[in-house]
């Protein structure tokens, strides 16, 4: 049982580790979304290492729910024999918590600053193709003009 235990404990461990580096990510995007210019390979690559932590995390998860219906039943017949260890991982958890709610909330802040950015982009682009169209109706007045529709015609012609 102190086995199970142990690797119970060890799953909450490096799902810590894990989440701190999601954590992390999450922050250095953050930190390009502040920047001036975007750069949106660095915030793709982290996207892409966010995706592997994830996967590692969903793989945590499975084995700890596994393994903990085998002891749970164990666990809460002998509350007091593992008061330490229990105590111990609902330290962890609380940890797990904090950490998914930290990241949560840096997320949607990161998720509106990529709305904002975008649609600024969007808005700029907009511009762009009005004074393009704009431009180019010009030129192509400018070039269709044959001198025969001018309202300063010369009539002595």
């Amino acid at each position: 049982m102190n086995n199970y235990l142990d690797i119970l404990r060890e799953s909450l461990v490096k799902k810590i580790e894990v989440l701190k580096m999601i954590k992390e990510a999450t922050f250095e995007q953050k930190e390009i979304l502040s920047k001036e210019s975007f750069d949106m390979e660095a915030f793709d690559s982290y996207v892409d290492e966010k995706d592997g932590y994830i996967d590692e995390l969903t793989k945590l998860d499975e084995g700890f729910d596994s393994l903990y219906k085998k002891v749970s039943k164990e666990l809460e017949g002998n509350k007091e024999k593992y008061t330490a260890e229990i105590a111990e991982m609902k330290k962890l958890i609380s940890e797990i918590t904090a950490l998914s709610s930290a990241i949560e909330a840096q997320e949607a802040r990161n998720r509106d600053m990529v709305t904002k950015y975008f649609s600024k982009a969007r808005k700029k682009l907009g511009q762009q193709r009005r004074s393009n169209k704009a431009a180019f109706d010009y030129y192509k007045s400018v070039a269709g003009y044959n001198g025969e529709n001018s309202a300063m015609m010369d009539e002595k012609k």
